[in-house]
């Protein structure tokens, strides 16, 4: 196992353009590798070059992306951070390790980070990201750039000194703010579910498992777009979304709204605003609108319209 000192002296470092480290206006830079299958095919490597240098430019700021091969194993730092709820709170372990940056094919991407007034441009870099990984996979397929094997953040200034990047997470309303059936609601609602339809059922199981892959999930494009989807499915299809959310009492003002946040996002390409609020009730709906599809109405999920209503009155 290498020691401390040659895990700092890292060669990722030598990514990082000379230009930007003497460019004051930062002081640190992100350096994102991926495991790629095409980055040691010289003929992929040239396409895949190709298209980076003809959309790179499709999100703005400064960064590089491309596709470089590495000769021997490499050791590099790693963290990994374990959350648990105590008391109302989350508590946080965090482990160093090494891992094994293996010889192979590799997609880099440099971006410095920016910080004003206390505030970073990550969901930028973020962007660029996922715009980068979905241009070299919509055009080679999963295996141009398949996994993250590390990100490492280095002072421009201090270059024996990277930071390893651990999973981020993203605190939440607190379940206890927000209980959205009872127990004898529930009880019910699995008789019903049992004895029910095989459509109903299959509608319930994917629905929820749209959800369940928004879980945790930073992006609120992709949060929205999956729970957006689990709705459709649970109703039926999109008209049948949008008229449940118009029969909710008072609520079709807010229904205008889901719907144009839908719309600006499917058809427009606008990314969505909204809030943990508005992502808690269009969860819940799509449980009510799965339960409506067994006969099931409850009075709690009407309360929670009416508590949201609270905040976001008709103009």
């Amino acid at each position: 196992m290498a020691d401390e000192q040659s895990l700092q002296n890292t060669s990722f470092f030598s990514l990082i353009p000379q230009e930007w480290i003497d460019d004051r206006s930062f002081n640190t830079a992100v350096v994102r590798c991926y495991a790629s299958a095409i980055a040691d095919d010289p003929g992929l490597a040239d396409i895949a070059a190709t298209a980076l240098r003809s959309f790179q430019a499709m999100i703005p700021g400064r960064s590089l992306a491309f596709l470089g091969t590495i000769k021997e194993d490499q050791q590099v730092l790693s963290f990994e951070m374990r959350p648990a709820f105590r008391d109302g709170t989350v508590h946080l372990s965090v482990g160093q390790k090494t891992v094994s940056v293996l010889a192979g094919g590799y997609v880099f991407l440099v971006s410095p980070l920016s910080v004003s007034d206390d505030r970073t441009d990550e969901d930028l870099i973020n962007r660029r990201t996922d715009f980068i990984r979905g241009l070299l996979t919509g055009i080679f397929g999963h295996m141009a750039m398949l996994k993250l094997v590390f990100e490492h953040r280095y002072e421009l200034g201090s270059p024996d000194k990277v930071s390893c990047v651990s999973t981020s997470f993203e605190n939440h309303i607190s379940p206890a703010n927000w209980i959205a059936f009872s127990n004898n609601e529930l009880i019910y609602a699995g008789v019903s579910v049992a004895a029910g339809e095989s459509e109903f059922r299959d509608r319930l199981e994917l629905s929820l498992s749209f959800i369940g892959r928004a879980a945790n999930e930073l992006d609120h494009v992709i949060r929205f777009s999956h729970i957006w989807i689990a709705l459709e499915i649970a109703a039926g299809g999109h008209a049948a979304a949008k008229n449940f959310l118009n029969g909710l009492h008072n609520f079709a003002h807010e229904a205008k709204r889901f719907a144009d946040i839908r719309n600006g996002l499917f058809h427009h390409g606008r990314r969505p605003v909204f809030d943990q609020n508005d992502e808690r009730l269009l969860c819940t709906c799509v449980i009510a609108r799965n339960l409506q599809n067994f006969g099931i109405q409850h009075a709690s999920f009407s309360q929670l319209v009416t508590d949201h209503l609270a905040r976001h009155p008709a103009p």
